[in-house]
């Protein structure tokens, strides 16, 4: 969790994703550590608001009825373990108290506002990681869900962007190998007289890590 300019850095272990939170929610006391002013912006923050939290953390404007607990402070940066892109929201910081209150043991609720930013938002569908319905639910609208009970398979929303068969994609494979021993090496997708053949062989090897670490493996 950084600040706007990423000069100062909270890194937390371990939180917990509420889909329910329609903001991020954080202790009070890091709201000085994540401050950064700088000369056009003195306060460090372009929104810094006084805010109501409930005990479930529903976060409101300050009113005459509902006293400020809280503050808004924003914009902070949240680089989640696992996204390729970082977030950029308005946290709402709660007195310490009130989180310890609730008895769990993470200081950082990662909210809606979050989420909707990142690819956990596919989660929500139904079966997903962060949903409240089971994936037969989907059954009803016609999906065929056999294998994707397991989370270790594919859900059915994840799309495969290449099928990995060679001799499909690109016909049968030219016997030819970069090294002096022809079981092992990479094979040359190319003739080695031909202009690109070194990109058909660096476009090969990206595609094998594809296979392994791409991100139509996660769903």
């Amino acid at each position: 969790m950084l600040s706007r300019d990423h000069a100062r850095v909270v890194r937390v272990e371990g939180a917990k994703v509420d889909a329910k939170l329609q903001h991020t929610v954080a202790p009070l006391s890091w709201l000085e550590g994540l401050r950064s002013p700088t000369r056009r912006l003195p306060t460090g923050f372009f929104v810094e608001k006084p805010i109501h939290v409930s005990e479930s953390l529903n976060v409101s404007d300050a009113s005459a009825s509902a006293s400020p607990n809280g503050v808004q402070a924003g914009p902070l940066v949240l680089y989640i373990s696992g996204q390729t892109s970082p977030v950029v929201v308005d946290v709402a910081f709660v007195p310490d108290e009130l989180l310890k209150a609730r008895g769990d043991d993470c200081d950082l609720r990662v909210g809606i506002d979050a989420v909707s930013q990142c690819t956990l938002f596919n989660e929500l569908r139904p079966g997903g990681l962060l949903s409240d319905v089971p994936i037969s639910e989907l059954k009803k609208y016609g999906m065929k869900t056999t294998l994707a009970n397991s989370p270790l398979v594919a859900r059915p929303w994840t799309r495969m962007k290449h099928m990995f068969i060679d001799e499909i994609q690109r016909g049968p494979k030219l016997q030819e190998f970069v090294g002096y021993n022809a079981r092992v090496g990479n094979p040359w997708r190319f003739s080695q007289h031909t202009k690109y053949f070194r990109v058909g062989i660096w476009r090969e090897s990206i595609r094998r890590g594809d296979l392994h670490e791409g991100p139509h493996n996660h769903s």
